[in-house]
């Protein structure tokens, strides 16, 4: 599978390439054109228009996990991007390093900015590369409000990038990846430039509370209800859908939350076909009110939940409505 053609007597990859250009393979001479990527995860790459046996102009490893990068970017985020694309020029210049410019390998910026991930997300890739200091570069991109991955070869198939390796290493905090929401770049800006190596490059945790894609202890029975947000009564773990990630995150905080032990009234019969979704409604001195759009009706007192399901169902005590409509739920 080609990674590599020529185009106006240069090397360019599958993804610096719109469909239907013509391009010359770099062994045989022939025309080649790009096509991809697949919903079968297959990156973007070229292909010969006629049948022959040449296997095309191989890129070396750098050139081709660019591509395949971006590829598997492009695919796993593709309604809620506004670029994605390999060699990226980005301006530094008000960084506290040296460098007053960077070209990220590939970059994938959201159209809107996100609490996980920023901006957007940057995959570096370390094949051979001493040309980068990584911890000079990890700076400028966290500076720039970008997550980082530094991306080896286990994060690639022959035909992809491994996007869930990715977000598996972002969600466990490894040490190849950087979000601006846990890690920070060191003092701000400057107004004079320092050498990269007189910078202390210590990333910090930013946050008090642990952001996550899966759901935590996920065989707990979450009991969620809405009020600001999405919230577990049981043991508090926040859920949000962030529509720029297109996906559920879990906010809570550092160490296992524990389950609270509450004493549980149930009356009437719970719906078999329909999952409750509750509704924060009011909440008082003596308790919280609640309710579902089939009409149950769920009461929060200190220590107890007392739900009804009944044709009647009332709530277990009343709270009054606050004076203002913006205080109060």
């Amino acid at each position: 599978m080609p990674f590599l053609a020529e185009h106006n007597d240069e090397l360019v990859i599958p993804e610096g390439v719109d469909d239907g250009i013509d391009l010359a393979c770099p062994e045989c001479g022939e025309r080649m054109r790009a096509r991809g990527p697949f919903k079968d995860g297959t990156a973007r790459h070229f292909y010969h228009l006629t049948s022959t046996d040449c296997a095309g102009g191989e890129s070396d490893k750098h050139r081709k996990w660019k591509s395949l990068a971006v590829s598997g970017l492009r695919q796993h985020f593709d309604t809620t991007t506004s670029q994605c694309r390999p060699e990226v020029a980005l301006d530094t210049s008000q960084t506290l390093t040296a460098t007053d410019s960077r070209r990220a390998d590939a970059l994938l910026s959201f159209s809107e900015s996100n609490p996980f991930f920023g901006e957007g997300i940057i995959v570096e890739v370390q094949w051979q590369n001493k040309g980068k200091d990584v911890r000079a570069t990890t700076h400028d991109y966290l500076a720039l409000g970008y997550s980082v991955y530094w991306a080896g070869p286990d994060d690639f198939a022959d035909d992809r990038f491994l996007v869930d390796r990715m977000e598996t290493a972002f969600n466990d905090r490894v040490d190849d990846a950087f979000t601006p929401y846990y890690s920070y770049p060191p003092c701000g800006i400057a107004e004079s430039k320092l050498n990269d190596g007189m910078l202390n490059y210590a990333l910090t945790q930013r946050s008090e509370k642990v952001i996550a894609y899966s759901r935590p202890f996920p065989s707990r029975d979450h009991d969620w209800v809405t009020r600001m947000g999405t919230i577990c009564h049981r043991c508090g773990v926040e859920r949000y859908t962030v529509s720029a990630l297109n996906q559920t995150i879990y906010v809570f905080e550092p160490g296992e939350t524990d389950p609270r032990d509450l004493e549980w009234t149930v009356r009437g019969e719970e719906p078999t076909d329909h999952e409750h979704k509750w509704l924060g409604l009011r909440s008082g001195t003596d308790g919280e009110i609640l309710e579902c759009d089939c009409g149950a009706k769920r009461t929060h007192t200190d220590g107890s939940v007392v739900i009804d399901h009944g044709p009647n169902a009332t709530w277990d005590i009343s709270v009054p409505k606050p004076p203002r409509e913006n205080d109060g739920f």
